[in-house]
């Protein structure tokens, strides 16, 4: 074995000759600057006398910050802090039997079954040695705790990203548009949707992001230079770190969690599996005088394999729910109080495609439009007709709740003052004056057959509201 390590270093990657004693922003170089780097490098090579078997190589480094600099142009800034890359593989074995990396956590156990075990690489004669502790799965990935990207004065990002090449998983599938394929051979079985599948995993995922797109950005500063957007007790960035000349949209407080799966069987290597789930506290245009336009609660759902039929898979999708623990957890990059990886949770059991957030909309205090809005393509139901028959149908269902339509003066005719987006007993305004439309709530479903030699469509709507008509007129005008 042959191992390097080092610990807080400053190096540069990149062109033009850095000069470590100048300030990057004074420097006409194209690349990164890292500081208080520490990492380790192993590679290990067989000792048995023969020959092609894998080599392996194992690193792992940290650094405190980093910077990127596009020579002497502002186009691109890129920062962040709390980096960490991985890094645990092998060269493939003869035969094309796949790609093997070193289980460190087997292999220097301090006891049969422990798996407690950790491979030291030294940094110096007198610094502490980096710990190498990756299991027996191949990954490549990287984490920051917090990065920030600026584009050409337009474009505005902030938060925690982590990216992950592997490992190797086993999943469950169900099945997609084409219901159950039976009487396939072998490793293919698991297309009929009841079996499970070895897939090689990449997954990104990102917390708590920021991000600005318009005029005179970014919208959040961090006025405290604390890394963190401070807010105030209802989840709301506070006024001190909000720039009041921002002219845009402004999206606050994203999480996602993204899976792809790519089966490690060669007959079914054109597949392949993915999954989205995402959340943004809110969606808003600001800076613009007699318009405001904001979306919260925003959620949304993907569950997909590949080919499409309209969208919709073909062939099964990977059930999350039956994994160990109900879930597969995307890492974010962001960790928690006690030191606990922050976690988007995909639990999706099925086919899904699913949308849904809270809508508002002022256009020069005189038009207003607010509710709750869902779409969601999937799941496929077992579901019985009115003559006793059974089919299963795929679904597309898309829903409004809580809407209210207020056109006048004095408005808005609702406010929402417990901000539960919900219309609730003496939120509404006794001095607003125009036309109303109350607390609207509809619900459409769509439903189609998933047997080509038995089709047939279905279709359900329902709708309801409390109150339409004038409001607030003088007396002998009434709708």
């Amino acid at each position: 074995s042959m191992t390097i390590g080092g610990i807080g270093i400053s190096a540069f990657i990149g062109t033009n000759n850095y000069d470590f004693s100048l300030p990057l922003a004074d420097q006409n170089v194209f690349g990164f600057k890292i500081d208080g780097l520490t990492f380790g490098l192993g590679i290990f090579e067989p000792t048995l006398p023969i020959e092609n078997l894998p080599t392996f190589t194992t690193f792992t480094a940290r650094a405190d910050t980093f910077q990127f600099k596009a020579g002497d142009s502002n186009i691109v800034s890129l920062t962040g802090r709390d980096i960490t890359l991985n890094l645990n593989t092998g060269t493939a074995w003869p035969g094309g039997l796949g790609t093997p990396a070193i289980d460190f956590q087997s292999s220097f156990e301090t006891s049969p079954g422990a798996r407690n075990g950790q491979f030291l690489i030294p940094t110096g004669e007198t610094t502490p040695p980096v710990a190498i502790t990756f299991d027996g799965n191949a990954r490549m990935g990287a984490s920051v705790a917090k990065a920030t990207l600026q584009t050409a004065d337009f474009v505005y990002l902030t938060g925690s990203f982590q990216f992950e090449n592997g490992p190797l998983l086993d999943v469950p599938l169900v099945a997609g548009l084409a219901g159950g394929i039976g009487g396939l051979p072998g490793d293919l079985a698991a297309l009929g949707g009841t079996g499970n599948i070895q897939v090689k995993t990449m997954t990104i995922g990102g917390h708590g992001i920021t991000a600005f797109v318009g005029l005179n950005g970014p919208y959040w500063r961090d006025a405290d230079n604390d890394w963190i957007v401070d807010r105030d007790t209802s989840g709301n960035i506070l006024a001190a770190e909000t720039n009041s000349r921002a002219v845009g949209l402004a999206i606050d407080n994203v999480d996602f969690g993204l899976f792809i799966g790519t089966p490690t069987n060669p007959a079914l290597q054109n597949i392949r599996y993915a999954a989205i789930k995402a959340s943004a506290q809110t969606v808003k245009l600001v800076g613009i005088d007699g318009v405001t336009a904001s979306a919260n609660g925003i959620e949304i759902e993907l569950n997909l394999s590949t080919p499409l039929l309209a969208s919709v898979p073909v062939l099964p999708v990977i059930n999350f729910s039956g994994l160990a623990g109900g879930k597969y957890a995307v890492k974010t990059g962001s960790k928690d109080a006690t030191g606990t990886d922050i976690t988007v949770d995909l639990t999706m059991s099925t086919v899904l495609i699913r949308a849904q957030g809270f809508i508002f909309l002022n256009l020069a205090n005189s038009v207003y439009l607010s509710g709750n809005i869902a779409f969601e393509l999937g799941p496929t139901k077992a579901v019985t007709l009115s003559d006793g028959s059974s089919k299963t149908v795929t679904t597309m269902s898309i829903g409004a709740g809580n809407a209210t339509a207020f056109i006048g003066a004095n408005g808005p005719y609702w406010t929402d003052a417990n901000s539960n987006n919900q219309v609730d007993a003496g939120e509404r305004s006794s001095t607003a004056i125009g036309f109303s439309v109350d607390d609207f709530d509809a619900g459409l479903l769509v439903m189609a057959s998933t047997n080509p030699s038995d089709l047939g469509a279905y279709v359900g709507l329902k709708a309801s509201f409390a109150g339409l008509g004038l409001v607030n007129m003088p007396a002998g005008i009434t709708v």
